[in-house]
């Protein structure tokens, strides 16, 4: 084989070896003085595109992982016939495949084995599985060690764990090597357990063991491994290890591969020296060329293979969890990985993610973060505010990396976007650890049942129910079935959490948390875990927020009322000019003068520093020295840097951008490429920019403006995308991209099942196709509107209001604005909602329903502010109109909102009427509006002392809440058992309710159930005797209340501290009544006006002034005091009472005693027979309340 011509800086080729993809050379790198590996891909696949995309895919790839356990990249680029190639440190011992053929100590193996269980722990911390680990893979060089280390190598097939699940590839690497799930194509599952499943191949065929092979029964069933056999004399700490690394279910291997590493020293230290010292070889080594992927969809091998998967044991035997106590967290931070690797190209270092910049105080905050909550058990908060560019994300990550890679914490990254996009924040985490894509619902159903089964400890039977809610969360909705709660995916993720928390504690980090629009997200998450709505829970949240909007409002108020809840601020400012020369040094391998000289201009931004760099390089500005660092061009002096940097930020990103594009294959396409992956979000999904935008994508990679992450793409950096966005909304083709992104985002979710409607009509509008855009966004409304993601709701109704309009689409116009209304009014946004009903849509034509529909809006909006006559009106003729329809779902919603106003008024008898009706109108499958009715029947019977009927109502509402795996209605109904068991006197079990609603109610971002379960759960603690607990639950509710504008549910806070002081302070009591007086006003409407006037009564007549007094009680009377009978009114009637016979006033004594004798409450009457009872089981703890599902439980 004749030698290639390499470019001059490689000399003296000789040949190594070859494979399917490529040859291998040894040569000599003149520049660095060292022996190198130089693969060439074959010429017959050199001249594909394809395949040389998926090669600059593997080389971008490889050129990001710097670690001591990962083969070097030095340099790559393509010679002069075309051909691609890639430089590599030369494995000057070999492979693992060689030594084991030869023979081996023991102990080197076991050496070698750690070592490739460190490069894999390095590899999942970051998201990614390599798929293809076997001996040849495994290189073995001389490093001056004293013995030689071992080098991953050929990431092919590598890629994050949810990229292979969202793109449906299967079927990859190589069959001898690969896990059960990986052979079957079960993508879904795939994960870091799938390379441990080759690592423990790996031991087996070191220690002798019979190989290791894949079968099936019968045609149909799933692989299965054939049992490990292993010579006697292995000893059997490394057998126990082997059989879990082989065990054919992924979930019941390890989970990380430092768990693997521990348990593997934990065999070594039983080993003796002898035994470690014998030679152990194996000819018995299984060989195969790799398979590479192909789009190969688990439905699609049903469909080729017959390959139906049988389901699993659901017999209720818990599958088996292999956990391995984590190590104790090192005092300090591990030092990052990469610092003084050197750079042999500047093409190498325009691919590589650079270790963070010293920061040793902010590093050293957020390490001792992670050990307190490991050590406390208990929360920690942890917020890094910066501007943009001073490397806040890249420290938050760095830290989580650590933590993921030594699996001393669970580390779960959520991430946020501006405008959000459909899976920012908890939902995305969720679908990347679900990986629900390209399933059936039968299949993720089962799949997901394992993985709880697992995490609970319990058999498949006992968590069938909330796999089922999960699949539908997912997307796999059946015909008119409603879709779940957003909010389930949060309780859910705590509870994964909560299942690790044997490693001692677990991390979320909140990247660009100040894009939240979600209560519950973002930085609601950390609010419930400092105020421990959610239970006490380990786990340090890290949220990074820009400074320019933590400046503003209303996130600077969030964040002082974070900080005097317990969380930390740490501001990230600009580096120093000596600490940017040490990152340019240390991490970017700048040689020292240079970097002095360049530190200065770069405003304190390291990625300002990143990126001049990489653009240097890619024009040739600078070179590399014999030692690996760079330094300015020959016949460039320091002196010219004025003429070299670029003044701002965006033109450095304008110039990194057409300096990268430059010296792509084909600058043109890649151009395209990139405006397609920029319009397309601020993080796409890498497959919807490859449909749209073909193999262009692959050379992009290849640049290092995007990477990927996940199945999603990511920019360098927000400027760069800024800058890149601008350039592609004044090109001529602005709307092709926009059609062929929406024609991309639809083929993704026919193809894997995702819901992309918001997307596929975002593009459509975008591209000018407004008919075909209205259905998609009006679709996407409903559904978020109806999920509880309001905020996403509401930015779907603009766009599909702004479609409607292009169209002339009259009752799209309609429907889209009353959603917007809606949304408005569901994020407690009523004037706004009013406004929009006002002044738009006066004068559009609107069919008898719709108008009824935009009268129970005004009405909704018009009891928010108080307008409670008009409300009333509306109402009437909202009723009326649905009548005249038959629209029985309208005749429901109007009869609840009459059921709302008339409570407000003060008439519960009357409510309870309404609420019977819509039980009546509503139908058996609409579980959501029975829910609402029920409750809302049992808070008015409570209300008006009818609590026999109140519980004999309690069955029923706990069982449709039950069914419909729904946690708003669970919460709800968790709330109106705490309410009830609190009237009954039962302390206790109302407490543990309330403390479940309350969890609920936080990971929903329901303030208004969050503030009554305070309230509800002060009065608890106030009957129970705790007063200092009675009065913190208190002032919450009065913080939200006046936090949210809410002025009669802060009055009723407000009122609750009265009596909580009434006798003990009686300076706090009239305090507390003024604040809830000036909260109210002049407003009779509403029934908090009752305690009110009661107060003030009793400070009128103990004051002298009995006249005074007199009027107050009788507005006590007009605002319904004789209709609610309340414990607290007769304590405050028997405090007038005896004010009123200590003065003389015998009258005003007598009307005082007369209606606190009315307002005894009837005692609940006994059962006339036993019936089966459906009780909610609350949590034991109250950590586990996030996620109580309701169970049928018959009693006698």
């Amino acid at each position: 084989m004749s030698a290639p011509t390499l470019p001059p800086r490689y000399r003296e080729p000789s040949f190594i070896g070859e494979g399917a993809t490529g040859v291998v050379w040894q040569a000599r790198d003149t520049l660095a003085d060292e022996l190198v590996a130089i693969k060439i891909v074959r010429r017959h696949l050199a001249i594909l595109d394809r395949f040389r995309a998926r090669f600059a895919r593997e080389v971008a790839l490889s050129a990001r992982l710097v670690h001591d356990n990962i083969v070097p990249v030095r340099d790559f680029g393509r010679l002069d016939d075309g051909s691609p190639y890639v430089v590599m440190d030369l494995a000057t011992q070999g492979s693992l495949a060689e030594r084991l053929a030869s023979g081996v100590p023991l102990g080197r193996i076991l050496d070698w084995i750690d070592d490739v269980l460190a490069a894999l722990a390095h590899l999942h911390a970051r998201g990614l599985v390599h798929r293809d680990i076997k001996p040849e893979n495994v290189l073995l060089a001389d490093v001056g060690e004293g013995r030689p280390r071992a080098w991953v190598a050929d990431f092919g097939l590598a890629g994050a764990r949810t990229e292979v699940a969202f793109t449906g590839e299967s079927v990859a690497g190589t069959r001898e090597w690969m896990s059960p799930e990986q052979a079957d194509g079960r993508v879904q599952e795939l994960g870091p357990w799938s390379d441990l499943y080759a690592v423990g191949l790996l031991l087996n065929v070191a220690m002798g063991g019979a190989p290791v092979r894949l079968t099936r029964a019968a045609r149909g069933d799933r692989f299965t491994p054939s049992r490990v056999r292993l010579p006697s004399e292995v000893a059997p700490a490394l057998a126990r290890l082997i059989d879990v690394l082989l065990h054919s279910d992924p979930r019941q291997r390890f989970d990380r591969a430092a768990d693997a590493r521990r348990a593997l020293a934990a065999a070594r230290a039983d080993l003796s020296d002898d035994v470690a010292a014998a030679s152990v070889s194996s000819d018995a080594l299984p060989t195969s060329s790799t398979i590479f992927p192909v789009p190969l969809t688990r439905r699609g091998l049903v469909a080729v293979a017959n390959l139906s998967p049988k389901d699993s044991a659901s017999d209720g035997n818990a599958p088996s969890w292999n956990r391995v106590a984590p190590s104790p967290l090192p005092d300090a931070l591990p030092e990052p990985v990469g610092l003084g690797s050197p750079a042999h190209a500047i093409e190498v270092v325009s691919l590589r993610q650079p270790p963070p910049p010293a920061r040793p105080e902010e590093q050293r905050i957020l390490w001792e973060a992670a050990r307190e909550v490991v050590q406390s058990a208990r929360p920690k908060v942890i917020l890094l505010v910066g501007r943009d560019g001073s490397g806040k994300g890249r420290l938050a990550d760095s830290v989580a990396e650590v933590l993921d890679e030594g699996a001393w914490m669970e580390v779960i990254t959520l991430r946020y976007h501006d405008p959000p996009a459909e899976d920012d924040g908890y939902r995305g985490a969720v679908l990347e650890l679900l990986a629900p894509w390209n399933d059936g619902r039968a299949d993720a159903e089962e799949r997901i049942a394992g993985w709880l089964a697992r995490d609970r400890g319990v058999g498949t039977d006992a968590v069938i129910d909330e796999a089922h809610a999960l699949a539908r969360w997912c997307g796999y909705r059946e015909e008119r079935e409603p879709p779940i709660n957003a909010s389930l995916g949060l309780t859910y993720l705590l509870r994964h959490l909560d299942a690790r928390g044997w490693r001692g504690g677990a991390a979320l980090v909140l990247q660009d948390a100040h894009f939240t629009s979600a209560r519950a997200d973002g930085l609601g998450i950390c609010r419930a875990l400092l105020e421990e709505t959610v239970g006490v829970r380990p786990v340090l949240a890290v949220a990074t927020l820009s400074r320019d909007a933590v400046e503003s409002e209303p996130l600077a108020a969030e964040v002082a009322q974070l900080q005097q809840l317990g969380a930390v601020r740490v501001d990230v400012d600009r580096l120093e000019a000596s600490a940017m020369s040490d990152f340019l040094q240390r991490a970017l391998s700048v040689e020292e003068e240079l970097a002095d000289a360049i530190a200065p201009h770069c405003g304190g931004s390291p990625t300002f520093a990143t990126l001049l760099i990489r653009d240097w390089g890619l024009r040739h500005l600078i070179q590399r020295r014999g030692d690996g660092r760079f330094v300015l061009c020959d016949g460039m002096a320091s002196d010219d840097l004025e003429l070299i940097v670029p003044r701002t930020i965006d033109d450095l990103a304008a110039r990194r951008v057409d300096g990268a594009l430059a010296v792509t294959e084909s600058p043109n396409l890649c151009a395209q490429a990139l405006a397609v992956a920029a319009i397309a979000g601020q993080a796409p999904p890498a497959q919807v920019v490859r449909e749209a935008s073909g193999e262009a994508l692959d050379h992009l990679l290849g640049t290092g403006l995007v990477s990927q992450r996940g199945f999603r793409l990511v920019f360098e950096a927000h400027c760069i995308r800024d800058v890149v966005v601008r350039r592609a909304m004044a090109q001529a083709n602005l709307r092709q991209i926009h059609g062929r992104l929406a024609s991309a985002w639809a083929e993704l979710g026919d193809r894997v099942g995702a819901d992309v409607d918001l997307s596929v009509g975002r593009h459509r509008l975008g591209a000018g196709q407004h008919a075909e855009a209205v259905v998609p966004l009006l679709r996407a409304t409903r559904s978020n509107i109806a999920s509880g993601r309001v905020e996403l709701g509401l930015r779907a109704g603009r766009l599909a209001l702004e479609a409607a309009t292009g169209a002339d689409r009259q009752m799209a116009r309609v429907e889209a604005r009353q959603l917007m209304a809606e949304a408005l009014l569901g994020l407690h946004r009523a004037e706004e909602a009013a406004e929009l009903l006002h002044t738009s849509g006066q004068d559009w034509r609107m069919d008898r329903r719709s108008r009824a529909r935009d009268a129970v809006l005004r009405a909704r909006a018009a009891i928010a502010t108080g307008a409670l006559d008009s409300a009333a009106r509306l109402l009437d003729s909202a009723a009326a109109g649905y009548e005249a329809t038959r629209d029985r779902s309208g005749m429901a919603v109007a009869a609840f909102e009459q059921a709302r106003l008339v409570r407000v008024s003060g008439h519960p008898l009357k409510a309870v009427e309404r609420y019977s009706r819509m039980l009546r109108i509503v139908r058996e499958r609409d579980l959501q509006m029975r829910v609402e009715a029920l409750s809302g029947r049992i808070e008015c019977f409570v209300a008006a002392g009818r609590v026999a009927e109140a519980v004999s109502d309690l069955r029923e509402l706990q069982e449709v809440a039950r069914q419909s795996l729904d946690t708003r209605n669970i919460a709800r109904a968790a709330f109106v058992t705490g309410l009830l068991r609190l009237t009954l006197g039962e302390y206790h079990l109302a407490e543990r309710h309330l403390r479940t609603a309350l969890a609920l109610a936080a990971t929903l971002g329901d303030d208004r159930t969050q503030m009554e379960c305070h309230n509800v759960l002060g009065e608890t603690a106030r009957l129970a005797g705790d007063r200092e607990a009675a009065a913190a639950r208190y002032r919450h509710a009065v913080r939200v209340a006046r936090r949210l504008g809410w002025a009669p549910r802060a009055a009723v806070a407000h009122l609750n501290l009265a009596m909580l002081y009434l006798g003990e302070d009686d300076v706090a009591a009239r305090r507390e009544h003024a604040a809830a007086a000036e909260l109210i006003g002049r407003d009779n409407s509403h029934w908090v006006r009752i305690f009110v006037a009661l107060f003030s009564a009793c400070w009128s007549a103990e004051a002298g002034s009995m006249e005074l007094a007199r009027t107050q009680l009788q507005d006590a009377v007009e605002a319904g005091l004789a209709r609610l009978p309340l414990p607290d009114a007769g304590v405050l009637l028997s405090r007038l009472a005896n004010a009123a016979r200590e003065r003389g006033a015998a009258y005003l004594e007598a009307r005082a005693r007369e209606l606190a004798g009315e307002l005894q409450l009837p005692m609940p009457q006994p059962e006339p027979k036993p019936v089966p009872v459906v009780r909610m089981q609350p949590a034991e703890d109250p950590a586990d309340a996030p996620t109580v599902i309701f169970k049928r439980m018959a009693t006698d």
